[in-house]
Formats: structure tokens, C-alpha cells, sequence
């Protein structure tokens, strides 16, 4: 389900246009007007087509196209007041309900030459150093997941899980703790494959190669019973 309230701000990080030296802020809350909120971005909407065609007419067929199929949105119901949408944290797993914040970022408005790293003068080429050389479009928001969701078991849950299984625990005194490099825990849904199995699970990946030829373990533990799947690449590995 879409909230209803938009925040947008502009924020140049270098003074170069006058145009962006202040910082822009518009806001739409609940019932606005479409027109209202026409007349509040539709030249920021401009100035981002402009940076992608290089050409002002077709910045400002792109812009008007833009706001016309959102206005065609917005009166069909498929706008900011249209039906709830479907949400998951992945396939298969419905998202839990409530208030979930979000911030999405731009960079590189008109005026500004470059979006990526530059080196100050008399810095080594290869210094890890970046010089902000454009502007950032930030938008931040919040969208409500309403309804319910099945109870999700927690990180901590299917750690004990696996911990739990003979099968993982015996893998695990194989060798000591200090040959471990890398502990990934991940809920995940990208299997069915040769190592993963078909459907949403939590996914524990042990590697070891310090020390030792690389090998590793994964767990697939169910993410509502608890029940645990196991796949290992013995040494050496190539995964």
C-alpha cells in the first residue's frame, strides 16, 4: 500500500548554479491536487531529462509525457490512493506489517560536469578519495505494509537451528573456529539450483580457508519450521 506522503528535497553539494544554491523542498501531503504537484516538480523532472538527451525540446516532451501517464495513473486509481500492492522481503515471503521508511538518491543535475570520483590536485593516481562534483536528488518517504504475515523465524532462531543439527555441528568441529574467513547469514529464494533448494529459506554459508583449503558449508533452514538442509563444497573449492 502506497502512503499518501512524498517528501523531495534537492541539495547541491557544490555552488556552482545559481540556480541550486538554496536547498528545494516540496512536499505532497494526502488529497493534493495533481496540478499541485505538477507546478512543484515538474522542472526538477526537466532537468534530469535534460542531463540524460542533451536536448531541451526532447527534455521537455520526456517531462510532459512523464506527468501525463501519471496523470492517467492518478485518475485511473493506480496513483498514490490506488489498491494495496503485494510485498515481500523475498518470493514466497510476505513482507511484516508496518511503517517502513525509505530514501532514494540521485546524483548528477545539469550544471554539474561529473557524478564520479576526482582526485585533488597533487594526489597519487589510485588514492581512495571522492570529490563530490554534483548535485543529489534525495527523495525519502514511507510506505505502510498493512494485512498480516505468517511469523517469520529470526536470525538468531535459525543460527540455533543449524547449530541444532548433528550434521552442521559435526562439519563445524572438523576444523577450529580460526580457519573460518566469512559467516554470511541471508534470507534468500534463488533456488532451486544444483546447492539450493526450491523456495524461500534462511541461508548460512561457513567458509573456511584460513589456513586450510578453502571449504565451505551451507545451511538452508526453513524460514517458518526450523527445518534444515545441508550442502557442502569440500577442499578444495572453487565456489
Amino acid at each position: 500500500m502506497h502512503d499518501d506522503r512524498l517528501e523531495i528535497t534537492v541539495q547541491p553539494l557544490t555552488s556552482r548554479s545559481s540556480d541550486l544554491d538554496a536547498v528545494v523542498s516540496a512536499k505532497v501531503i494526502g488529497d493534493a491536487a495533481f496540478e499541485a504537484v505538477f507546478e512543484a516538480h515538474y522542472r526538477r523532472v526537466c532537468w534530469y531529462a535534460l542531463a540524460m538527451l542533451r536536448d531541451s525540446l526532447e527534455a521537455e516532451e520526456a517531462a510532459s509525457e512523464t506527468f501525463d501517464r501519471a496523470y492517467r495513473a492518478w485518475t485511473s486509481g493506480k496513483g498514490p490512493r490506488g489498491p494495496a500492492l503485494a510485498a515481500s522481503l523475498v518470493k514466497g515471503v510476505p513482507a511484516l506489517p508496518g511503517d517502513v521508511p525509505f530514501t532514494i538518491t540521485f546524483m548528477g543535475l545539469p550544471g554539474y560536469p561529473t557524478a564520479f570520483p576526482t582526485l585533488p590536485p597533487g594526489a597519487l593516481p589510485g588514492s581512495e578519495f571522492w570529490a563530490p562534483d554534483s548535485s543529489m536528488l534525495h527523495v525519502t518517504g514511507h510506505i505502510e505494509i498493512v494485512g498480516s504475515a505468517p511469523r517469520l523465524l529470526s536470525k538468531g532462531q535459525v543460527i540455533d537451528a543449524a547449530l541444532s543439527s548433528p550434521q552442521f555441528a559435526s562439519w563445524l568441529d572438523e576444523e577450529s573456529s580460526s580457519t573460518w574467513s566469512i559467516i554470511n547469514v541471508v534470507l534468500q529464494n534463488d533456488g532451486p539450483t544444483a546447492y539450493m533448494p526450491a523456495g524461500p529459506s534462511w541461508m548460512i554459508e561457513v567458509f573456511r580457508e584460513r589456513g586450510v583449503p578453502r571449504n565451505l558449508a551451507m545451511a538452508f533452514i526453513d524460514p517458518y519450521t526450523g527445518a534444515l538442509q545441508m550442502n557442502t563444497c569440500e577442499s578444495p573449492c572453487s565456489r
